[in-house]
């Protein structure tokens, strides 16, 4: 999970191409992070900044968006690691 190449849909085009964590632009991120806020797939993040400031953070860490929001968790106003992701790191 940690530092692997995973597949997205480029939204612009709808075509699929292979992409990094590390290769979001800002834009991508902030694009990203607006739709997976609004998939209602992640609870913790109730707005956009708050699924992108996790992104981020992943992104810092070499995790993937979605592994990202699955494993960082906002707590009380803050970003925390979940436990399964310090073992994995």
């Amino acid at each position: 999970m940690v530092n692997e190449t995973k597949e997205m849909v480029v939204k612009k085009t709808g075509e699929f191409i292979s992409v990094s964590p590390m290769a979001l632009t800002l834009q991508d991120t902030m694009e990203l992070g607006q739709v997976l806020a609004e998939s209602g797939m992640f609870p913790d993040c109730k707005t956009k900044a708050q699924a992108v400031a996790k992104i981020l953070l992943g992104k810092e860490l070499g995790l993937s968006p979605v592994y990202s929001l699955q494993k960082i968790y906002v707590v009380q106003g803050r970003l925390q690691i979940g436990y399964e992701l310090v073992a994995a790191l």
